[in-house]
């Protein structure tokens, strides 16, 4: 089930071996910003049927798309 945080707790998760942090902002929005999490993993949102297998289910995903 799919949940939103707060951005206090996604600092607090920042250094967590068992997050995973996914930006999956448009290609466009991603590129047109310095403002990038530092060790996230960028993968393009339209093709999340492609990569989303691969991320390992016994850590905590988090997508961010701000």
């Amino acid at each position: 089930m799919a949940e939103r945080i707060t951005v206090e707790t996604l600092k607090d998760w920042l250094n967590n071996p068992q997050v995973i942090i996914v930006d999956v902002r448009a290609p466009k929005d991603w590129e047109a910003t310095a403002a990038k999490i530092k060790n996230a993993r960028r993968r393009e949102p339209v093709q999340v049927q492609d990569w989303a297998g691969e991320l390992p289910r016994e850590k905590k995903i988090v997508l961010y798309c701000a």
